[in-house]
């Protein structure tokens, strides 16, 4: 990869935003209203938006995504 350092972000990015969809599945499983469920659904489209982004880009670098 060109540029270490930016591997190391984009990967310690990419950790952090997996374990923000776990979070986002539990707390769904957790609560039985209907309206948190719809802002975690929403919120976990979000994060797996970002972390297809997130692994394009360390991809375009010349890395290779660390498997969670």
């Amino acid at each position: 990869m060109k540029n270490e350092r930016s591997f190391e972000v984009l990967s310690n990015l990419l950790e952090i935003n997996n374990e923000r969809l776990e979070g986002y599945e539990s707390a769904s499983q957790v609560t039985e209203e209907h309206d948190l469920k719809t802002l975690f659904s929403q919120l976990s489209q979000t994060s797996l938006r970002c972390r297809q982004e997130l692994i394009e880009e360390i991809k375009n670098q010349g890395g290779e995504p660390l498997e969670n």
